[in-house]
């Protein structure tokens, strides 16, 4: 999410990316993949709305294609889950829309023709087979080239890593704000309650005020979520950068936001050196 709001989401697509294809496919993780799958699906669409073009499109189904058989090979007692039937027909959805682009618009791109090989005439033989040696052997000079650092210095991983503290903290703020506004729309509803004689129905306003109430709660609560998750990947990628500036040894990590239409949350997953 946090490489939305910077402008990148073909980097947070191979985050999302990397991080399914670090969960094992058994039974016990398969509700991990399914997550990051919806995270993966909501990303492509959202590319594909975007750019217009069938190449998100395209590589969304086969995704689905692949999580589908290996859901089925992974319950093969059970070909009937709920989670082969919902992604079947995510696969009929994107194909439904594909039936807007080109028939071949999926079809791998054409190799380039290859330029036939110059026909070079021979050249006659000298007449002197063996000319004079040299009075000093030439040797052959070899160009050196300096070589270039490779990946970036220090001082921009600490540039980067400050950005992402930054940015982590303005998201935390931004977390406890939603956070307090939600605690107080709640206690309101319960003084609401409280007062509200008990067995007797609701007035008009009243439930009107109850359900604008429950609204702005609801509301509150995602901003505090989604806010809370974004500054988790935020800090901890700034943190990392400055543990690399400083010349420590790398862990790998993987931090994946995922949300659906039933919650959000966080995957991650680290491995010291």
């Amino acid at each position: 999410m946090a490489q939305y709001e910077a402008g990148h989401p073909e980097q947070a697509l191979e985050l999302f990316l990397a991080a399914y294809g670090s969960v094992p496919a058994d039974r016990e993780q398969n509700h991990h993949r399914e997550a990051l799958l919806g995270s993966i699906r909501g990303s492509l669409i959202m590319e594909n709305e975007r750019s217009g073009a069938a190449a998100p499109l395209c590589r969304l189904r086969g995704i689905l294609k692949a999580h589908v058989d290996s859901v089925r090979s992974i319950f093969a007692d059970d070909l009937e889950r709920p989670e082969v039937i919902v992604n079947v027909q995510r696969i009929g959805m994107v194909e439904s829309q594909l039936a807007d682009y080109s028939p071949h618009a999926c079809d791998p791109a054409p190799a380039p023709p290859i330029a036939p090989a110059p026909v070079v005439a021979p050249t006659p033989p000298p007449d002197d087979l063996h000319p004079a040696p040299l009075a000093h052997p030439v040797h052959p000079v070899h160009p050196v080239h300096p070589s270039r650092p490779h990946g970036p210095s220090p001082r921009q991983l600490r540039i980067a890593g400050g950005i992402g503290v930054g940015v982590g903290a303005a998201l935390l703020g931004a977390m406890t704000a939603g956070v307090v506004q939600h605690a107080r729309t709640t206690a309101r509803l319960d003084a609401r309650a409280s007062e509200l004689p008990p067995g007797r129905p609701l007035d008009p306003m009243t439930w009107a005020a109850v359900q604008h109430d429950l609204g702005r709660a609801r509301l509150h609560r995602g901003l505090a979520i989604g806010t809370g998750i974004s500054a988790a990947l935020a800090l901890g990628t700034g943190a990392a950068l400055f543990l690399v500036a400083r010349g420590r040894p790398r862990p790998r990590f993987a931090l994946a936001p995922w949300w659906l239409s039933s919650g959000a949350g966080l995957t991650a997953q680290v491995r010291l050196p």
